[in-house]
């Protein structure tokens, strides 16, 4: 998963699709999911390219441990990202907890 110095090897191939790199609105849409955009990236502000890529292996990673993304979009309206903007930590990892177990039948 990390090389030697720390550098992440992991890619999802999930979406992958040819496109064509000269039309801005392909940059836009479908380069990823968007539940792994840093939300500085999904409101089109600037941000930090290496933060950005940390916030989407962290998803990564979470979904590789989990089965299930963390959340939808990292936005205010989604229900699960509410919990870690407003310090609900608990909430949150009782929600994928129940959703685990039920997923592996540990119900």
């Amino acid at each position: 998963m990390v090389d030697n110095e720390f550098n992440i090897k992991l890619i999802g191939f999930g979406n992958a699709r040819k496109l064509d790199c000269k039309e801005k609105e392909n940059w836009k849409n479908g380069i990823t999911n968007e539940c792994h955009l840093a939300p500085e990236i999904f409101f089109n502000q600037s941000f930090h390219s290496q933060q950005a890529d940390l916030f989407a292996s962290g998803i990564f990673l979470f979904v590789i441990l989990s089965i299930f993304p963390p959340f939808y979009h990292a936005k205010q309206s989604d229900f699960y990202y509410k919990y870690i903007l407003h310090n609900k930590e608990a909430k949150f990892w009782e929600h994928h907890s129940k959703s685990l177990a039920e997923y592996l039948n540990l119900d």
